[in-house]
């Protein structure tokens, strides 16, 4: 679903009937060949994801996952994350594989990524904050989103991305736009 998300990711694909259970599956599968157009694609997926969202319950190491998140969020490094999570730094890398799929260091990489293109998308913030130069902000916009920031700044808007770049408060999927 998400594009230039890594070298690895061709050979990562789920089987939805195996993660969800089949009926579940099936009915997103009947739903999604039921819309034509690509916005109803999108909305139908949009809502199938939140009903099993709501549906979720919470892992009981969800205060941790929060505290080390929102560490790395602001530019913290994994050591600090894993002394705030109150956990070493091989734990908070097992927990985050566990109920990520990811490990601390890249979920920081994709904040940063989040963060530059919350820039472009608003004129609000640095566009550059978290990387050490231009280049690597620039490699990492390739790698994950498969164009560069000035590419991007050129092209016209997805309705999501519209969306969440009208209001620069709110948070959103944005590195995924």
């Amino acid at each position: 679903m998400f594009p230039h998300t890594g070298p690895g990711c061709a050979d990562a694909l789920l089987d939805l009937g195996a993660i969800t259970g089949d009926a579940p599956a099936s009915f997103l599968s009947s739903d999604i060949s039921a819309a034509s157009e690509p916005q109803r694609i999108a909305c139908r997926l949009d809502r199938w994801l939140i009903e099993r969202l709501v549906g979720t319950k919470p892992v009981w190491e969800s205060e941790q996952i929060s505290v080390a998140h929102n560490v790395l969020r602001s530019g913290g490094s994994v050591e600090r994350a894993a002394a705030a999570g109150e956990m070493n730094r091989r734990q908070l890398h097992r927990l985050f594989h566990r109920h990520l799929g990811i490990g601390p260091k890249q979920l920081a990489n994709l904040e940063r990524l989040h963060s530059s293109l919350r820039g472009v998308q608003t004129g609000y913030g640095d566009p550059l904050a978290g990387f050490s130069d231009q280049a690597h902000q620039i490699r990492s916009w390739r790698r994950r989103l498969g164009v560069t920031p000035g590419t991007y700044a050129g092209e016209v808007r997805t309705p999501m991305a519209t969306y969440f770049s009208s209001d620069s408060n709110q948070d959103g999927p944005s590195f995924y736009l």
